[in-house]
């Protein structure tokens, strides 16, 4: 509020804009002076010059003394937060106003329980008579710090003052732009069934300019129509690597994945672009194979072997001490023996043995011996499909079987006695093999 005091008087001396001594000097009745006294002031000055009144006397110059008084407090609203990520800057604004034109502090107070509120900077405001927007920033958050917490806002002009109500604010996990996660191994690259593909990722965070180590990650491989995940942990680089060795249930050719950050405490799930890599499943999965599952003498708990001293699991070209699988139970054996050029791999199981073969015209032998596995190893063959010894039905039934993914067999299925299979491709049709017992 402004108080305007408007005082007459007539001058005892040359007055100025700055500082002057005025005399009261208002003759009365009697001749004499009254209210005389001397006043030490400054103030702007006006020259007036007239009749005031029935009295006439002559006023040859005037002032009007403006006080100003601080009779309202700031006004302070509209606050604002926006960010919330603990590794970026979140930001505050609040309006403040002050009629009075006076100068104007603000305070910015943070409180993780609502109770207790800590001082987080000052700004001032000269001239406030209208709306005037004050920015406050907090930039050191860290993953700890993850969590609802408070803030309020104060404004003074050094003797009233206003406060906010108190507002709430989350401090949330950490976002990784996809752009910063990155794949450093396994893109565009194809590899055969039962070999080992580096998958590696690269986790980086912009906003701290540092890695993103020993946090959450995992990478997905999709496979017919599904993802596989995988899950690992960042190093100090930032890398996150598993190790994928595909077996047959992995379809041939491209294998889309992608990896990222997963199930995090300091940091949101986020995922890359996706890449690929090519899975060649030919040499393993869709090449003939030959399959015997059986127990002898219809009793369990036959031994198998791959070649002369590996026991049941899967062996490549290169593991397996002898091309040949066999399965016996101590007084009778059955085998397969490779006898084309090039092995693709053996594997054995209780009451199941399989050979594969890499190469157009596969030929297998099944040989039956009237003892152990280990004679197999010393016998040569006089022809490629020949027996070692007739079978008959005295020493039990095998059952064969043929797989060969995505093919049409054709043919005879049984036989009693001395056989020979006989097994070709049909000529007119690439997706069909037959076989013929002879």
């Amino acid at each position: 509020m402004l108080v305007m005091l408007a005082v007459p008087f007539a001058l005892a001396q040359q007055m100025n804009s700055s500082s002057f001594k005025i005399t009261s000097d208002t003759a009365d009745s009697s001749g004499g002076s009254r209210n005389s006294s001397s006043y030490n002031m400054q103030s702007s000055l006006n020259s007036v010059s007239g009749t005031l009144n029935s009295s006439s006397f002559s006023m040859t110059a005037g002032f009007i003394s403006t006080l100003a008084l601080s009779v309202n407090a700031p006004n302070v609203l509209n606050q604002t937060v926006t960010g919330s990520n603990w590794n970026q800057p979140v930001n505050f604004t609040v309006l403040t106003k002050d009629v009075d034109n006076d100068t104007v502090t603000v305070s910015f107070y943070t409180s993780n329980d609502n109770s207790s509120f800590t001082l987080r900077g000052t700004a001032t405001c000269n001239t406030c008579s209208g709306y005037t927007k004050f920015n406050f920033s907090i930039s050191n958050y860290a993953c700890s710090d993850i969590s609802t917490k408070y803030f309020k806002f104060t404004a003074s002009d050094g003797s009233l003052s206003n406060e906010t109500g108190v507002l709430n604010f989350s401090v949330a996990k950490a976002v990784v732009p996809q752009s910063n996660i990155t794949v450093a191994e396994g893109a565009n690259k194809t590899i055969s069934t039962y070999s080992t593909i580096n998958l590696t990722f690269r986790i980086y965070d912009p906003y701290n300019g540092t890695p993103v180590a020993g946090r959450n990650a995992s990478v997905y491989v999709q496979n017919v129509g599904a993802f596989n995940k995988m899950s690992c942990i960042t190093n100090s680089t930032g890398h996150c690597r598993v190790q994928l060795t595909p077996a047959c249930d992995y379809s041939g050719g491209p294998h889309t994945f992608l990896g990222g950050i997963a199930g995090d405490s300091c940091y949101a799930d986020t995922n890359s672009t996706s890449s690929t890599f090519t899975t060649d499943a030919l040499a393993f999965c869709s090449r003939i194979s030959f399959k015997l599952a059986f127990n002898i003498n219809g009793s369990p708990g036959d031994a198998v072997y791959a070649g002369s001293n590996s026991g049941a699991g899967f062996y490549g070209a290169g593991n397996a001490s002898a091309p040949y699988a066999c399965i016996e139970d101590g007084s009778n054996a059955f085998g397969i023996v490779q006898t084309g050029s090039q092995l693709d791999y053996i594997n054995v199981s209780a009451g199941s043995i399989a050979i594969s073969e890499t190469q157009e015209g596969n030929r297998f032998a099944i040989p039956v011996v009237g003892s152990a596995c280990s004679l197999i190893g010393t016998k040569s063959l006089s022809h490629p499909l020949q027996p070692f010894i007739s079978t008959n039905e005295g020493v039990g039934a095998i059952e064969l079987v043929l797989e060969y993914p995505g093919i049409d067999i054709r043919g005879d299925y049984e036989r009693t006695g001395s056989f020979t299979l006989v097994i070709e491709r049909n000529e007119s049709d690439d997706r069909q093999l037959i076989i013929d017992i002879i």
